[in-house]
């Protein structure tokens, strides 16, 4: 689903956006940009979801690190 939107849109920043994105045109740059916040933001959530399984057991992930390396824990999970 489309819908227009008309934006007032800093140009250096697009131009930069087109210029990282490598696409052509304003629209194609702010879609794009749009895709990879959204992606980001589902990235982001994924990754919290994973917290706690593993590494967690402590605050300091040197020391957990440290004590896998010397399997000095009977278990990891």
């Amino acid at each position: 689903m489309q819908k227009l939107v008309s934006i007032r849109v800093n140009d250096d920043l697009i131009k930069k956006v087109m210029e990282i994105t490598g696409t052509k045109t304003k629209r194609a740059a702010a879609e794009e940009a749009l895709r990879r916040i959204a992606r980001g933001d589902a990235q982001q959530k994924a990754l919290e979801k994973l917290r706690g399984i593993g590494w967690g057991w402590t605050d300091d992930p040197r020391r957990e690190l440290d004590e896998m390396r010397t399997n000095k824990r009977d278990h990891w999970f």
